[in-house]
């Protein structure tokens, strides 16, 4: 069964033979370039083309031909299997007689992608000062238009700010008998150094002249530490041990390395160095070196759900919201919202409140701002309310009793 202008097959009481092709492929255009003397070709590749075959159509009732007819003939939205496009019928449209069904022989024609039927998309089309903003939007026919998409939702991304000067590149490895297990920044010690020093330099920079500390060995008896050594002077400017920091002036133009130390003859079972040097005197919480999102170091945004809040608590202004009008009536123990864009789904408003019994008033509104209907709520015992917003409203204001916190 498919849908054309919102009107079914089985209401058309119709059938097509070979519906698949409704969901072929769209082929896309390209260009090629072929030059002499060098193998193969150059693709430029080009948008998608349009789909377009040849169908039968069954016509189970004749005394519908008319309307059916009627019904396939133009442009319109095409519904099949939970998606839907755009697809047009222009051919000549003449019903042939088989047995006692009529045949229609028609082209359909359909755009070459398509969207999920429950996506409510805007429309942008042919108009190089339209600005749209949701959750879905469709653009037709702006190939001459410039575009600026930016795209937003609820969704998180590891950061890091780059104040960690150590990016450590080494891999895990053994030196004199202690293994340093390297992994996202921080070196992890086992085993026992033999009778020499087991030190391995993480990170080497060249002194400017600015002030930095060094902290992030463990809190341990041990003899293990970090050093910040300038191979100039040959000393160690500042050293981290014992979960201490270190502050010094790294010399313009020395070659300064720093150095993860242990010491001859050391035990050591799983001793986290998490090593960090920043600008200025004072240490602050560890960060993995090196600032992502960066060329150097991705961050995958991942989407963590759709509970995206549309309330701002710092945008409202005192006010009463009459349910009945949609008008906000002057009253300093309510607070209301400004306008709040919404979808045609399902909304849940939550707060926290001095007291069990709560008091909500939302009013909705159309396109233009107009006032369609309202509704007002008197709850006790909860701290949240869910509801639907009626289908043809785009806007919402929510007004609150001041007995709610936020």
């Amino acid at each position: 069964m498919f849908k054309f202008k919102g009107i079914s097959s089985k209401d058309m009481q119709v059938v097509v033979e070979e519906e698949e092709h409704f969901i072929a492929k769209a082929s896309q255009r390209y260009e090629m370039t072929e030059i002499e003397g060098r193998d193969g070709a150059i693709f430029d590749e080009l948008g998608y083309s349009v789909v377009e075959r040849p169908i039968y159509v069954q016509c189970l009732n004749i005394n519908k031909i008319d309307d059916i007819l009627a019904w396939l003939n133009g442009e319109g939205e095409f519904e099949y299997k939970g998606r839907k496009t755009t697809a047009r019928f222009y051919s000549q449209l003449e019903p042939q007689r088989s047995s006692c069904i009529r045949i229609i022989d028609t082209t359909f024609i359909r755009d070459p992608f398509w969207c999920k039927v429950n996506e409510d998309y805007q429309l942008v089309k042919d108009r190089k000062d339209k600005k749209a903003s949701g959750e879905y939007i469709h653009v037709e026919d702006s190939s001459n238009c410039r575009g600026k998409i930016v795209i937003s939702g609820n969704s998180e991304q590891e950061t890091r700010s780059g104040k960690n000067k150590i990016e450590i590149t080494k891999t895990t490895t053994t030196v004199n008998g202690c293994t340093h297990t390297i992994k996202n920044g921080t070196d992890t010690l086992s085993g026992t150094s033999s009778t020499n020093w087991a030190n391995l330099i993480i990170y080497s920079f060249t002194g400017d002249g600015k002030t930095y500390t060094l902290s992030g060995s463990p809190t341990t008896s041990k003899n293990i530490f970090i050093s910040a050594h300038d191979n100039v002077q040959k000393k160690d400017l500042a050293t981290s041990k014992n979960g201490s920091t270190g502050t010094f002036v790294a010399t313009s133009g020395n070659s300064i390395d720093i150095i993860i130390c242990v010491a001859p003859s050391s035990t050591l079972a799983n001793e986290l160095f998490k090593p960090q040097l920043e600008e200025g005197s004072k240490a602050t919480e560890w960060e993995q070196g090196g600032a992502s999102p960066s060329s150097n170091y991705l961050s995958e945004v991942k989407c963590v759900g759709s509970n995206v809040n549309e309330f701002d608590i710092a945008a409202v202004k005192d006010g009463f919201l009459n349910e009945k009008t949609g008008e906000i009536i002057l009253n300093n123990s309510w607070k209301c919202s400004d306008f709040i864009e919404i979808l045609n789904k399902t909304y849940t408003f939550g707060w926290e409140s001095s007291s069990d019994y709560f008091q909500v008033k939302v009013c909705y509104y159309d396109e233009n701002k107009k006032f369609i209907s309202g509704k007002s709520y008197g709850l006790r015992g909860t701290f949240n309310n869910t509801f639907e917003v009626v289908s043809n409203a785009k806007y919402m204001k929510i007004a609150y009793s001041v007995s709610v916190s936020r």
